[in-house]
C-alpha cells in the first residue's frame, strides 16, 4: 500500500525504521553536549498552531464540512555545524480536535509526542533579519485519544477500541518536515522567530485512517543562544 506521493507504507518495517532513528537521534544529541564549548549552541522555544489538510477521499460526505484545530510547543538544543546551517534535536507536545467523516460521524481530542531531528539553513546569515529552510524528520507516538459518535441528538462518547482498523500495537508515526520561516533580532542576543511549517506522515498508525497524511500550520517563539564565540 502507497500514499499519495508513491511513498511506501512501511508496515512492517516501521520498528526498525524508528530504532534507527532513535540511535541516530542521541548519537547526536550526545555530540552536540560534548561539543557544547566549541560551537555555538543554544535553545529554542516555540508556540505551535495546525490543522489537518482536508480529507478528500471521503466520497459519502464529500460535500459536508469537517474541521481540525491543534495547538502545542516545542523545544530544541540547536548546534551551529556551518556558518549558516544548524542542527535541532529536540521534542514537541500538542493536544488536537478533530472532525472525521471518513467513516461516520466522528470527533477526536488527542495528544501526541514528537521527537524532531532537524537542519536549518539561514538566508542572509549576518543581518538582522534573516529567512530561513528547515527540512527533517520527526518521529513521535499518540499519549492520550478520546473519540466521540455523532448522533442525531448530539455527541456521545465512546471506546476508540471499537473503531475501524484500530490497532494497540500501533500508535507511533513518522513525518517529513519542511518550514520556511524569517528571524528577528531581538533587544539582546536572543532571536524572535516565526515560520509556516508541512508535515507529511511517512509512516502511519491505525488513526491515519480517519485524516489526511498532510498538515500544515506556524510556529512562533524565541531563540537563545548559550554561547557567544
Amino acid at each position: 500500500m502507497t500514499n499519495i506521493f508513491g511513498f511506501p507504507k512501511l508496515i512492517k518495517k516501521e520498528k526498525h525504521f524508528i530504532a534507527v532513528f532513535w540511535i541516530i537521534f542521541f548519537n547526536l544529541f550526545c555530540n552536540c553536549l560534548i561539543t557544547n564549548a566549541q560551537n555555538k549552541s543554544g535553545f529554542e522555544v516555540n508556540g505551535i498552531l495546525l490543522s489537518y489538510l482536508r480529507d478528500r477521499n471521503n466520497e459519502l460526505h464529500i460535500d459536508e464540512s469537517t474541521y481540525s484545530f491543534g495547538a502545542g510547543i516545542e523545544g530544541f538544543y540547536t548546534l551551529k555545524v556551518k556558518e549558516s546551517s544548524k542542527i535541532l534535536i529536540g521534542s514537541s507536545f500538542q493536544s488536537s480536535i478533530m472532525h472525521s467523516k471518513k467513516a461516520g460521524n466522528h470527533k477526536f481530542y488527542f495528544s501526541e509526542v514528537n521527537f524532531p531531528l532537524l537542519l536549518r539553513k539561514t538566508i542572509n546569515d549576518h543581518s538582522k533579519s534573516r529567512f530561513f529552510i528547515t527540512g527533517g524528520l520527526c518521529t513521535g507516538k499518540f499519549l492520550k485519544f478520546t473519540f466521540f459518535n455523532g448522533l442525531s441528538n448530539g455527541w456521545d462518547k465512546e471506546g476508540y477500541t471499537r473503531l475501524d482498523n484500530y490497532s494497540d500495537k500501533d500508535w507511533l508515526y513518522v513525518d517529513l518536515y519542511f518550514d520556511f520561516g524569517i528571524s528577528k533580532e531581538g533587544i539582546k542576543n536572543e532571536r524572535l522567530n516565526i515560520s509556516s511549517f508541512i508535515k507529511y506522515r511517512i509512516i502511519e498508525n491505525w488513526f491515519d485512517y480517519y485524516k489526511s497524511s498532510i498538515y500544515f500550520g506556524i510556529n512562533f517563539g524565541w531563540e537563545f543562544p548559550f554561547s557567544e564565540n
